[in-house]
């Protein structure tokens, strides 16, 4: 007679999350325009929050806006996409005075 032996695992290794679970870092809702002001974006609901398993978050995702409030982005942003630390920069950075606000205001606690 031959035995069989199975060996299981204790179950799948994720790479971002402390504990694997799900997390929670802002998306775009809707396509972001290179220049755009981060905290813009946020007033008119282009940014949004959102869970998501750990194992597709990017090690330097943006959790909230604050972060990156008076950034804007360096390239257009597609929309759904997971947003990264890597894809924003300041105004001067591409030129700008200040980011491009859809007519809102520069928030005051941008420098």
């Amino acid at each position: 007679m031959v035995a069989l032996v199975l060996i299981a695992g204790s179950g799948c290794a994720r790479s971002s999350g402390a504990d694997g679970g799900p997390v929670t870092l802002l998306v775009t809702e809707r396509a972001l325009p290179i220049g755009k002001l981060v905290q813009a974006a946020a007033d008119d609901g282009s940014i949004v929050s959102r869970t998501v398993p750990a194992d597709v978050a990017p090690p330097d995702r943006v959790t909230s806006v604050d972060e990156i409030s008076c950034l804007v982005p360096s390239g257009n942003v597609p929309a759904g996409a997971l947003l990264r630390r890597s894809m924003f920069v300041e105004p001067a950075k591409l030129g700008l005075d200040k980011g491009l606000t859809d007519q809102t205001a520069k928030p005051t606690h941008c420098g």
